[in-house]
């Protein structure tokens, strides 16, 4: 299918030249003899018979799985391994695919790698840039001028995720919620936030960026505390100014915790969990070698999430100190594993017909 996407570049390019030519020419003037005569059929057509696979129909069925499957989905993934074997027609492959129960979510036990660190007595400076292996840490304020134009500078970005301080006043730097992160959606494709159930309102009215839709996670065994007693789940808004975000699956997940008695109540609050962040860079079909952009660093977890899955990361945080305990995180997770892996915690999909 590689050389299938560069002959349909190829066949369209040809038929983009036939077009303009006969536009140059015009309808009332007849073609002359020695003109070469033209191709018939569309581009689909032309490029399934030189790849050998018969139709049109069956080459879009066939693309179909090849792009779902570069996005990293499993289950594409395993069926051009199928296809390649010659273990299964390209009809009953492209069936299979669309006839999967939907993707709802993960649903699985897990425990917080990113743990209290100790950290480090020396701090990066204000305004640095820092290069962590395929990824950039930059010190700073995101509401700064000379900082957002750094951020500038390191995109674009296939999507931005942002966990901003709540308001909900459960530490010091959770005492308030200000919004002024919208130049995001001028520089990455997708934009997802988590604004804090308490804060969904305010943030809605602060931000202009073109709101598309929202993911509901909901956590089987509680980590905070609302209104009504235990707060069970966490909102993201998804913004985007591409014409569709369309996948064909669900907008809910369900995570189960393993917590220890090292996670502490600062981590609890700051981190979201690895599996919701790789379940949602999946869904907004971020591929494997993509690039994000977290402008509210925190504990790093999405610096780590694009360590662990091939991706990489420009995150932003103003602390030192917490800037310096995210790239002593970042080095014990090499010192761990320095092989990008598909698998963050090693969850299973929840499959609900």
């Amino acid at each position: 299918m590689a050389e299938a996407e560069v002959l349909h570049v190829i066949q369209k390019a040809k038929a983009e030249k036939r077009r303009l030519s006969t536009l140059k020419r015009g309808e009332h003037f007849p073609e002359v003899e020695h003109a070469p005569p033209r191709e018939l059929g569309k581009t689909r057509d032309k490029v399934a018979v030189a790849i050998g696979i018969g139709s049109g129909r069956h080459y879009d069925k066939a693309k179909t799985i090849w792009d779902k499957a570069k996005t990293g989905d499993k289950e594409a993934l395993k069926m051009v391994k199928k296809l390649d074997g010659k273990e299964i027609t390209i009809g009953k492959a492209y069936r299979d695919i669309k006839s999967k129960p939907q993707l709802t979510g993960r649903i699985g036990k897990t425990e917080c790698p990113l743990k209290s660190i100790e950290t480090p007595s020396e701090l990066p400076a204000e305004n640095s840039v820092i290069k962590l292996g395929d990824h950039i840490l930059i010190v700073g304020d995101n509401t700064e001028d000379s900082i957002i134009k750094t951020i500038k500078e390191h995109g674009p970005y296939d999507l931005s995720f942002a966990d901003p301080p709540y308001g909900a006043g459960v530490e010091d730097w959770d005492r308030s919620f200000t919004w002024e992160q919208d130049y995001l959606s001028d520089i990455a494709d997708i934009v997802c936030v988590t604004p804090g159930t308490i804060s969904i309102q305010r943030f809605m009215k602060e931000t202009k960026m073109p709101y598309v839709w929202s993911l509901a996670t909901y956590i089987t065994n509680s980590m905070t505390n609302g209104k009504l007693g235990f707060s069970n789940w966490f909102y993201t808004a998804i913004f985007s100014r591409k014409k569709s975000i369309y996948q064909g699956t669900g907008d809910f997940a369900e995570i189960t915790l393993k917590q220890d008695g090292d996670y502490t109540s600062e981590y609890k609050y700051r981190q979201k969990p690895l599996a919701y962040l790789e379940w949602v860079f999946d869904l907004m079909m971020v591929s494997r070698d993509g690039k994000i952009l977290d402008v509210f660093g925190g504990t790093g977890a999405t610096l780590i999430v694009c360590q662990r899955t091939g991706r990489r990361c420009v995150t932003v945080e103003r602390d030192r100190e917490i800037a310096a305990q995210i790239i002593a995180r970042y080095k014990a997770e090499v010192d761990i594993s320095s092989t990008p892996t598909n698998k963050v915690m090693g969850l299973h999909w929840r499959m609900q017909g």
